[in-house]
């Protein structure tokens, strides 16, 4: 029985050890992977610390900066003014007027005599030993030098030589600058509880600080503060100067060589992870605790206990969650198997409210898969049975799904409440719960519904509701809704079924949102429907309309051939008036220029006359089937051709009306003061149509101290208009410009554009009569070439002068000058 006994004993110690061992082994493992993972999470969250520092100390470093700078260009502009002859007094002034956080200013000469002061200054009138004032008279730049405690704020001194034009030194402008302006600067920061934010110089004295403590304080030779003095950004953790360890962020400011350090307290940064891996550590402790705890228990326990346990054990190993095991035994195996049963009961709970969460989203997500497939099925149906699956699924009393409409919030469903209308409830946005959710985009979690303000949606509380919660319905980053769900019994919402309800609104967000799209689709099928329907009614009438035209088709040919005729005894005409011009000319020798002009008049105008001509040959039948129905989009193009067509031969009998006057000396000048405003004015409204109908826009430009001109005015108009109408011609979508302006005496008119331009072989010859331009860029421009003729005549007559500019490609600017008087 001895060596029973032993023999028992010896199992039991190692039955403890290999317990101990297989529990402790893995629980070692854990621990050191969750101090891994902690420790690399806190590197991480310092890393972003000082990220956030440096962004905000370069923030700063820019905006102390910007406040140097301008009160040093400010100093030195002051300097400037004095050297050029400027009262030193007035310049002195004027500058502490614009920077109120200036102190003393002194005006100094060039041998260092105080000349005008802002205040009083004492004994300290002759200052030429100082070495700022030494160092601002070999200098040519302004400069900031040392700082100083000034009562309770930092001051620093600002030196600007005054030297004149040619370099001389005529004096030095020193000031006093407070840094209190820094200090605004930086409390302006919103730096979070605990930070810290300081400007240093280069040799470590603080010289500005939020919280405004420590002013002065060398803090050169605190822990890792060398690193950060140098004019460069930095990152690193330092012993700030009031003793707090802080993860701090540095970047320069380089005008004066100073450094804006940022500083984060290194305990609230890492509070949460510590506090995470606290947590996880105390778990980690108390799951070892149980495991020792079993393995000293199963070891000491009957063997039924340690084999009930063990078979448990490897159940929950196995992935299956045991039933709780009896506790047929006291001591510690009694309380190990009740802390197991108690794991175990809590694994359990949380698989169930796991699968009860997948449950419900499975569901939900079945009832959006149906809105997006059903072709029956708007929004109002799918959304009360997603309704009935929430709260279902929640174990909830009821439910409501109210929709944001323009600018009121329609409930458009509702479960559970018990013969309460809570459908097509409407409130006004921000009213109720819902409004409240949907303002914030935050949930709402209400424990005790009676007598809270925030519930007027009539339904909740007409129907016993006693908890409530309401979450926003989000689509990306719209806001489409909320969804409330309440329970008649007062109910503690704990985080698991807000993060339930948060999925459900989500999926309701994408119900709704797929219900929505089936409706547009829905809509728009409808509206495509009655376009169609539209289509082929217009396509029958305008069949109808083409078997009507074919009836008056025999009328418009008769129409057609007489026209014809009409076009071939008015050419006859012509030709007969050419022939007799020729023997005008042969019976007088003298007359060759007039010959040349009459060669050159035939055959633009049998070629110019001819084009028109055929254009009214080819309108008549369009004219006819506008007779008795409305004109269709191409009938309408047509008769604009017509009438473009007859402005055309309109300008041309006026071009060859005035030239025939010009070359017979029977065009007599009327002249008259008239505005040249009214004149252009009138011009440019008679052919913004014109111009509109290839595309161009006429802009105007009137000087004005341009009044008005001694001439004749509708001469001018006419030079205007010819200069105008051919910049359409040679422009195609472009801008005319029209100006006036006077210049020695001279009204100058400009009319420009950026259309084809001449190459500088046709402006030799561009006030040629019939000069013809050739096509370019696949373009032609028909004409007479008499309207920029008729404007070189005028002018002249006019006392006047005209000139052209032009470049292939890139425009024309003609230019007139007329005289005053």
């Amino acid at each position: 029985m001895a060596k029973s006994a032993a023999a028992r004993g010896g199992s039991g110690r190692s039955l403890r050890t290999t317990f101990l061992l297989v529990a402790l082994v893995p629980v070692i493992l854990f621990l050191a992977l969750i101090g891994y993972f902690g420790f690399t999470q806190m590197g991480r969250e310092k890393g972003l610390a000082q990220e956030s520092a440096l962004t905000q100390a370069r923030a700063l470093a820019t905006q102390i900066e910007t406040e140097l700078t301008a009160r040093l260009d400010a100093l030195t502009g002051t300097a400037e003014a004095v050297a050029g002859g400027t009262p030193a007094d007035a310049a002195i002034r004027r500058f502490r007027q614009s920077y109120p956080d200036v102190g003393q200013v002194l005006a100094l000469d060039q041998l260092g005599a105080v000349v005008a002061a802002s205040g009083p200054v004492g004994d300290a009138r002759r200052l030429g030993d100082q070495p700022w004032f030494k160092k601002a008279a070999t200098s040519t730049q302004p400069f900031f030098g040392e700082p100083r405690q000034a009562g309770q704020d930092v001051a620093v001194g600002v030196y600007a030589p005054a030297r004149n034009a040619d370099g001389q030194l005529r004096g030095v402008l020193a000031a006093d600058l407070t840094l209190k302006r820094l200090q605004t600067v930086l409390g302006r920061t919103g730096l979070p509880s605990g930070a810290v934010a300081e400007v240093l110089t280069e040799r470590g004295l603080v010289v500005a600080r939020h919280p405004a403590l420590f002013l002065m304080q060398d803090a050169s030779g605190r822990s890792g503060y060398a690193e950060f003095l140098k004019p460069q950004e930095g990152t690193g953790e330092l012993v700030f100067v009031d003793e707090e360890r802080r993860l701090a962020g540095s970047a320069p400011v380089r005008s004066v060589g100073w450094v804006v350090v940022v500083g984060v307290p290194t305990a609230q940064v890492l509070a949460e992870t510590r506090r995470a891996l606290a947590q996880v550590v105390g778990g980690a402790a108390l799951v070892t605790l149980l495991a020792l705890a079993l393995a000293v228990t199963l070891s000491r326990g009957t063997a039924a206990g340690m084999e009930r346990l063990g078979a448990a054990m490897r159940r929950l190993e196995g992935g299956d969650i045991p039933a709780s095991v009896p506790v047929t035994v006291g001591g510690e195996v009694g309380a190990l198997t009740e802390g197991f049963n108690r794991v175990v009961n809590w694994l359990r709970n949380k698989v169930r409210e796991y699968e009860a969460l997948s449950h419900i989203e499975e569901a939900v997500g079945q009832a959006v898969a149906s809105t997006g497939t059903a072709t029956d099925r708007s929004a109002g149906e799918a959304l009360p049975a997603l309704l009935r699956r929430v709260v279902s699924g929640m174990g909830a009393d009821a439910g409501a799904i109210v929709i944001q409409e323009e600018d009121n919030l329609v409930t458009r469903a509702g479960v559970g409440f018990a013969g309460v209308q809570a459908e097509g409830v409407t409130l006004r946005r921000g009213q109720g719960l819902a409004g409240a959710v949907v303002g914030t985009r935050e949930p709402v979690v209400i424990e005790d519904v009676e007598g809270d303000y925030r519930v007027e949606e009539p339904y909740i509380k007409a129907a016993g509701i006693q908890s409530i919660v309401a979450l926003p319905i989000l689509a990306g980053d719209r806001v489409i809704g909320a969804i409330e769900v309440g329970y008649r019994s007062r109910h503690t919402f704990g985080e698991g079924e807000l993060r339930q309800l948060e999925a459900m609104a989500r999926r309701a967000a994408q119900a709704i949102e797929h219900a929505r799209a089936l409706e547009e689709v829905r809509r728009g099928t409808v509206g495509l429907e009655a376009k169609l329907a539209e289509q082929m009614a217009a396509l029958q009438k305008a069949h109808a309309e083409q078997q009507e035209s074919k009836k008056r088709e025999q009328e418009a040919k008769r129409r057609e051939q007489e026209a014809q005729r009409q076009a071939q005894e008015l050419q006859a005409t012509i030709k007969m008036q050419v022939a007799q011009t020729k023997e005008v000319v042969k019976a007088d020798p003298a007359a060759e220029e007039t010959k040349r002009v009459r060669a050159a008049m035939q055959k633009t105008v049998s070629e110019e006359l001819r084009v028109p001509l055929t254009a009214l040959l080819d309108l008549p039948r369009f004219l006819v089937d506008g007779i008795n129905k409305p004109l269709g989009e191409q009938e309408r193009q047509q008769l604009e051709i017509l009438h473009g067509r007859g402005e055309e031969i309109l300008e041309l009998i006026d071009n060859l009306v005035i030239l025939s006057g010009l070359h017979a000396g029977q065009v007599k000048m009327q002249k008259a003061p008239s505005s040249v405003s009214e004149l252009v004015q009138r011009v440019v409204r008679s052919l913004q149509q014109r111009a509109a109908g290839k595309g161009n826009r006429i802009q105007t430009d009137i000087k004005p101290d341009v009044g008005q001109v001694n001439s004749d005015a509708r001469r001018v108009e006419q030079v205007l208009q010819n200069l105008i109408t051919t910049s359409i011609k040679y422009t195609e979508v472009g801008e005319i410009r029209v100006t006036s302006y006077l210049r020695e005496g001279n009204v100058v008119l400009t009319v420009a554009d950026d259309g084809a331009g001449f190459s500088p072989e046709e402006q030799q010859r561009i006030f040629e009569p019939f000069l013809q331009v050739g096509p370019r860029s696949g373009r032609a421009f028909p004409g007479t070439g008499l309207s920029l003729t008729v404007c070189q005549r005028l002018v002249q007559v006019l006392g006047g002068k005209i000139k052209v500019e032009s470049e292939v490609d890139r425009g024309t600017w003609f230019t007139v000058s007329l005289p005053v008087q």
